[in-house]
């Protein structure tokens, strides 16, 4: 795990910091042509452009994107109380998303989603390539509500792909399949490794820190500190449950 990530999760978590320019709502998708496969995103405008770009078909199939800045969503003050006063800015998810997202060792603050809309949720609704890779990035000081299943910090349903070497600290509520890092992790292809979770988890059932189910995927050397909720019991599961896992190991809760 990248030490300047620890470093500056925890102390952000607990100091708080300087606000800087807030998402004002819209999405540039200005940045994006179809001949070049790497793009480099530096505002939150061009960040939801990605997520509308993937709502309209457009997987990145074989292209990377890369953060340059740190992104302001919302205005982090008082962002553990969201279940109560939302913030100006709610996130549409990357849906489907084929390529790598590099987050290059930035941070994007304020992630907000309080949906009764059927779906996957998290900065990822579903990842479903095998070339796929989310790693360097870390979110931080999101709220996360789901009512339906399927509901995870970086991602609500990752069947294939990797997440490697990402932090996240915030508050995850879904039905079931809910998870840290994601709510439902499946297939042979692709790790979840080397990522740190510091979080409050809670959901009706199969709820864990890091992962709601794996089945069959390689989970390695996670960390997880916060609280687990499974049907309003306290659980220290960092797993809600596990299929036929390929590797499950080296993870450890704080």
């Amino acid at each position: 795990m990248n030490i300047k990530i620890l470093t500056i999760l925890f102390l952000a978590a607990i100091i708080g910091f300087a606000q800087p320019t807030i998402w004002n709502g819209t999405a540039d998708i200005s940045w994006y042509n179809s001949r070049d496969t790497m793009f480099f995103i530096s505002t939150a405008e061009q960040l939801a452009g990605l997520a509308q770009l993937t709502a309209g078909g457009n997987h990145f199939n074989r292209k990377t994107i890369r953060l340059t800045a740190d992104i302001w969503l919302n205005d982090t003050t008082g962002w553990q109380n969201w279940n109560v006063f939302s913030p100006r800015n709610q996130w549409i998810p990357i849906n489907r998303f084929n390529g790598v997202f590099d987050g290059n060792n930035h941070f994007v603050y304020g992630m907000y989603i309080n949906s009764r809309r059927s779906g996957q949720k998290g900065f990822f609704g579903r990842i479903n390539n095998s070339n796929a890779v989310v790693q360097n990035l870390a979110l931080s000081h999101f709220y996360i509500r789901n009512f339906d299943k399927y509901t995870g910090g970086i991602v609500g349903y990752i069947c294939c792909g990797s997440i490697i070497n990402n932090a996240v600290n915030g508050i995850v509520i879904g039905d079931g399949y809910v998870g840290g890092i994601a709510g439902y992790a499946k297939s042979r292809n692709g790790n979840i490794s080397e990522n740190l979770v510091f979080a409050r988890i809670s959901g009706r059932k199969r709820v864990g820190g890091l992962v709601g189910y794996v089945d069959r995927k390689n989970v390695i050397s996670n960390q997880f500190s916060g609280t687990v909720l499974n049907n309003n019991r306290n659980s220290r599961n960092l797993f809600g449950g596990i299929g036929r896992a390929r590797v499950v190991a080296g993870n450890l809760f704080m």
